[in-house]
């Protein structure tokens, strides 16, 4: 077998594909995402699509994982709470507010209301959502910054639940001041000399 040779082309029509997908998505909705309409706005023929994905449901799901999976940014690295808890949300709103992330995540919720299969999707993409406030928190819990009895996941809620309303539902403005208002209401909460509210 010769080895060293370039990959064949086949091995880029997923990735092709699943562009595709996410497109359809973001721009017409859930019931868009057909292996019909992404051999269609990929070029790709329809036997490719299905060879892929027989199922439609497991279309939709990589599709909105690698939606997901393509949200990257450095994490916060400043040593200071407030500063790195800040840029943090910013980073997040910028996904919300500029990349197709908003949208994904709406589809993405509504439908696993009715298709519970989904929720598993939707555990793995919140999840990757808030991995990085999760490392900002437990970091500074351990460093002393943050009260001991405060939880990672439980701050990922509070942090990031105001601007997933603020986006998705109310359609209120992510400005600088709030986000400032939301990483000050939570530092005062957890401060280290805070009682335990548990």
């Amino acid at each position: 077998m010769v080895t060293g040779l370039p990959r064949p082309p086949a091995d880029l029509l997923r990735p092709r594909a699943l562009t595709a997908a996410v497109q359809l998505l973001t721009e017409e909705g859930w019931d868009a995402v057909t292996q019909a309409r992404v051999a269609t706005q990929s070029g790709l023929g329809r036997a490719t699509v299905y060879r892929y994905w027989p199922d439609r449901r497991r279309l939709v799901r990589d599709a909105v994982l690698s939606a997901n999976l393509a949200v990257r940014h450095q994490m916060p690295t400043s040593g200071d709470l407030r500063v790195d808890l800040l840029m943090e949300l910013r980073n997040l709103r910028s996904e919300l507010t500029s990349g197709r992330l908003a949208t994904v995540l709406a589809a993405l919720i509504d439908r696993a209301e009715w298709e519970p299969e989904l929720d598993a999707v939707k555990v793995t993409v919140s999840r990757y959502a808030g991995r990085i406030i999760r490392t900002i928190v437990s970091t500074a819990v351990a460093t002393g910054q943050i009260g001991a009895f405060t939880d990672p996941d439980d701050s990922i809620s509070l942090l990031l639940g105001p601007l997933v309303y603020r986006r998705l539902v109310s359609v209120e403005d992510l400005s600088d001041s709030f986000l400032e208002c939301v990483v000050d209401g939570y530092l005062s909460a957890n401060a280290g000399g805070s009682l335990d509210p548990r």
